[in-house]
């Protein structure tokens, strides 16, 4: 009785945030976008060429591939950065955390955060929705990006995707593939790695499961949203996590997500493999209106059902029950971290506020349950036991 209740809370709230953003800046147009012959021919960059499961290199520098930046790092004035929102396991119950950002001084941005695997498993950046559709031209054979994994020496313990959408919907079906990440060589932190993800890898997914019988990539219409995940799922027809996935913190730099063409061009004719001009991202305030009423209405008890901070509370809360602490210690560790932070007073109103959401959160969870789940699971069962009569009346009937 209480699986299918929880099931569809779950299924509610990914349909909900799904087609919410985190944080967002202005809608304004991206920065200028970059040719790049003969990537190999930097020393401190590689190139490589990444299928589901396969990496392998260009060779000795003369590959004649043609690049071209959509978001281009290089140039802290660009803030090519705001076109991006978070879009982490939080979605789903999760508690992972990243963002992506750029300090000033360097050329490049920085995606980083902690994945947690407690209730989620996977951390995310995309851009917010195109206000048009970015036009890419017939000549292009994916995208790339050109980054560096600097926070150990195993991006291979992580799935990395590379995600698109063809329309403007933000639910949960879109177009993923993944890439790897090869560790740097020769202890050599300040390598540039760029890594190709062909449209012909790409499939539709639902979360990290196979759409079955879903069209591949089409990219003539265009293309509305781009992003990035790390993720300890497998893309799949089941659910398949990575062995030995490494949680925890990550940081991997980017200068450039681009598409490339890899066939040979001539450079005096050489052909734009963007036919979009200028492209803007909407703001968070022009995605939040266009969703349907319905999800506007339903977003603010969403939101206090799964209060991202009260599940990080929950889990700190488990970890130390775990740990051997009882209930009454867990609240007076937490009281004196209050205090110290806020003092006595801020740490009495702090922990009443506390108690109240929760209190509010668990009735009115309740509620729902009494009033809208369980006349749900009761009708639908009645309707089940009713086919299951009609059907034995007519094979009776039948005999």
């Amino acid at each position: 009785m209480t699986v299918l209740p929880r099931l569809l809370f779950v299924l509610l709230v990914l349909q909900l945030n799904a087609i919410s953003a985190f944080s967002t800046q202005a809608s304004q147009p991206w920065g200028r976008r970059i040719f790049h012959h003969h990537p190999c021919n930097n020393p401190q960059q590689r190139t490589f060429s990444s299928l589901p499961l396969n990496v392998m290199t260009t060779g000795d520098g003369t590959s004649s591939s043609v690049y071209e930046s959509i978001f281009n790092f290089t140039d802290i004035q660009e803030n090519a950065v705001s076109k991006f929102e978070r879009i982490d396991d939080a979605i789903m119950g999760g508690i992972s955390l990243s963002s992506i950002r750029q300090l000033e001084g360097e050329d490049f941005a920085r995606w980083s955060g902690v994945c947690r695997t407690d209730g989620g498993g996977f951390c995310g950046t995309r851009t917010m929705p195109f206000e048009e559709p970015l036009k890419v031209g017939a000549n292009v054979d994916g995208f790339y990006i050109l980054c560096r994994f600097t926070s150990d020496d195993e991006p291979q313990r992580r799935v990395w995707k590379m995600t698109t959408r063809t329309e403007s919907s933000r639910g949960e079906q879109l177009y993923q593939a993944m890439f790897e990440i090869p560790p740097s060589e020769k202890d050599d932190e300040m390598e540039w790695m760029q890594i190709t993800i062909p449209f012909d890898s790409f499939a539709q997914v639902r979360g990290p499961r196979l759409v079955e019988g879903a069209p591949s990539l089409n990219v003539t219409g265009g293309l509305y949203q781009i992003g990035v995940t790390l993720s300890k799922f497998q893309i799949g027809t089941n659910v398949t996590e990575l062995p030995n996935f490494r949680a925890g913190y990550f940081e991997l730099q980017i200068k450039e997500i681009g598409v490339y063409n890899k066939e040979v061009l001539s450079t005096e004719t050489e052909t734009p493999l963007l036919e979009t001009e200028v492209v803007k991202t909407l703001s968070l305030e022009e995605a939040n209106k266009k969703r349907p009423i319905l999800l506007k209405i339903l977003s603010p008890v969403t939101n206090v059902l799964f209060s991202e901070k009260a599940r990080r509370r929950q889990s700190a809360n488990r970890i130390l029950r775990k740990r051997g602490l009882s209930r009454w210690q867990i609240f007076k560790y937490a009281f004196q971290n209050r205090v110290e932070r806020k003092g006595l007073t801020g740490a009495i109103l702090e922990s009443a506020k506390v108690a109240i959401q929760d209190s509010f959160r668990l009735l009115l969870g309740l509620t729902l349950r009494v009033l809208v789940f369980l006349p749900f699971v009761l009708t639908l069962r009645a309707i089940q036991l009713i086919s299951g009569f009609l059907s034995k009346a007519t094979k009776t009937k039948q005999a």
